[in-house]
């Protein structure tokens, strides 16, 4: 088979070249590979066009990423009509601007690949009649695997740690939606309860902005250590490594005892460095999000925190994180077993193997669809209102845009979170059992609204005129008293007025609330008052520059 296989030159993820070069190399050997020529990005747009029709003549089928050039030119030449394997990589999350780009292009012979079930449920909302596969990342386990307990031993003293520490690894993109800083409040909590825990993050510094969000980063790193004296954390426990190459990430993976992932990412298709650290036999506390959502196995890869979505945007549910590191790192399990438990499974599901295996699958079913009767692939109501609606060039994210664009926007990334059950904010009940704390540092307006400090959906809230009263006070004792039980919250309450509180608060994505016995984890969160950590500074969208002084 000609394959016709172009990679990811042009793009600076490093996740991209890997999946490109695992590709390449679980075709060749087996197919004539016929990659887009070099030249493709320093010509001119008629000689681009020229250039690539003659590539796709040449190919029985096509395997790229979204790429509007190449499936038009593929339409507009006479001869040899190849179908194309794609690879969404992310986008149907991100509102699918890049499926708006191809949409007219596509026919039912052409295959869009998924790297997770949630991108494959948000395609098919855009798209109903594409033809739709999964195909996980594969991950080299001839580069990651469990070492030796001499080599772990020596690379904990390489990285200055005690050999009884508990390490908590993070490894990835330092930027806004990888949501680094909410796990830096999770990891103010453990230290409280696990006195030898040791957080190590790996991963460079990306400052590039975020349209979902419509919030851009100046200096993430920055921020991030101006946090770690605000939560009361010991700088001492905190070890900041960079970017970090293979070698080293799979030394990293060993010496820690469990690897934290908060994202709120939303082309997190995947979660490469969670895999990773599952086939180096470390287990993963992630949020029950996008590509995370499959590849955490509850009690034996790992296990998920909620993600919720509420009227505020998406909050990571920050208590229940803190207490599941917490249990992890105090458990008794035989460390041997975990590792052994999570690489099989991990093997089972992501090897070069299963991969070449799948992906081939995959071809020869594109190429019987060449036989078939092609038919153009139709974007559904939904997709044409969401592309009508957030792509008209400002910078205004979806959920700003209205009710209307909220609700696109909700419709949009619940697959995302799985279950929309369980991802919606619970009503709370005063309880003994109800625990509640602050989602994040909110500050009071004397008009009634409330500034939510959030860096990743920072938002104006306009409080209910009734509720007012008793919200400003839930808010002065959360300020002061992190988590509190919901029944001693405050002082002869009435129930029923607190409870409604408390829920429209959840709702809005003021507060979180956990059903647990708390017992001594009250008293653990946190450093201090829960004040606002950043100087998030509001921007009109139509503004040409930023000038920083």
């Amino acid at each position: 088979m000609k394959i016709g296989l172009m990679t990811y030159q042009w793009q600076d993820m490093e996740s991209l070249h890997y999946l490109a070069r695992l590709t390449d190399y679980s075709l060749r050997g087996r197919h004539e590979l016929r990659y887009c020529p070099p030249q493709y990005l320093q010509i001119s747009r008629d000689q681009r066009m020229a250039l690539v029709k003659e590539w796709v003549e040449g190919c029985d089928v096509l395997v790229i990423p979204v790429d509007e050039m190449v499936l038009r030119a593929r339409s507009e030449v006479v001869g040899n009509k190849p179908p194309s394997v794609t690879f969404l990589m992310g986008g149907p999350s991100r509102g699918g601007r890049n499926v708006a780009s191809i949409c007219q292009y596509l026919r039912t012979s052409d295959v869009l690949i998924g790297n997770c079930v949630a991108e494959v449920e948000q395609c098919r909302a855009l798209l109903p009649d594409a033809t739709l596969r999964m195909l996980p990342f594969p991950v080299d386990d001839t580069k990651f695997y469990p070492e030796s307990p001499g080599v772990i031993e020596a690379a904990k003293r390489y990285l200055g740690v005690d050999p009884r520490s508990k390490i908590v690894a993070y490894s990835g993109r330092l930027s806004l939606e990888k949501n680094v800083h909410t796990l830096l409040k999770v990891f103010s909590v453990v230290q409280q309860n696990v006195p030898d825990s040791v957080l190590v993050i790996a991963g460079t510094e990306t400052n590039a902005s975020f349209g979902e969000f419509g919030v851009f980063a100046l200096e993430v790193t920055r921020m991030l250590k101006k946090l770690i004296p605000a939560l009361g954390i010991d700088p001492g426990r905190i070890r900041f490594v960079g970017q970090r190459g293979p070698d080293e990430l799979r030394a990293l993976y060993n010496i820690a005892d469990l690897v934290l992932n908060l994202t709120l990412n939303h082309d997190e298709n995947f979660g490469l460095a969670q895999v990773e650290a599952m086939l180096c036999g470390t287990p993963v506390i992630g949020t029950n999000w996008g590509g995370l959502r499959d590849t955490i196995i509850e009690g034996v890869t790992g296990k998920k925190v909620s993600a919720l979505l509420t009227r505020g945007g998406v909050k990571v549910n920050w208590w229940q994180a803190a207490q599941t590191v917490v249990d992890e790192l105090r458990s008794s399990a035989d460390r041997e077993t975990v590792r052994q438990k999570c690489r099989t499974a991990t093997l089972e599901r992501y090897s070069l193997t299963r991969y070449r295996d799948d992906l081939e699958q995959i071809l020869a079913e594109c190429m019987a669809l060449k036989n078939v009767e092609r038919e153009p692939v139709t974007p559904s109501c939904f997709a044409t209102d969401l592309w009508a609606l957030f792509t008209d060039g400002d910078c205004i994210p979806p959920y700003r845009r209205g009710p209307k664009g909220l609700q696109m926007y909700r419709q949009l990334v619940t697959p995302l979170m799985g279950d929309a059950d369980n991802s919606r904010p619970v009503a709370v009940t005063v309880s003994s059992n109800q625990v509640v704390c602050l989602a994040t540092p909110v500050v009071e307006r004397s008009s009634g609204c409330l500034d939510i400090n959030d860096p990743i959906f920072p938002m104006v809230v306009d409080v209910p005129e009734d509720l007012r009263p008793i919200v400003s006070r839930i808010i002065q004792v959360l300020q002061c008293k992190s988590v509190s039980r919901a029944d001693e919250l405050l002082d002869h309450p009435d129930p029923a007025e607190l409870g409604n509180a408390l829920t429209w608060m959840s709702e809005a994505g003021i507060i979180l609330a956990n059903t647990c016995t708390a017992g001594n984890w009250l008293n653990s969160a946190g450093g201090g008052r829960e004040e606002p950590a950043f100087n998030i500074v509001p921007v009109d969208h139509s503004v040409d520059v930023l000038y920083i002084h």
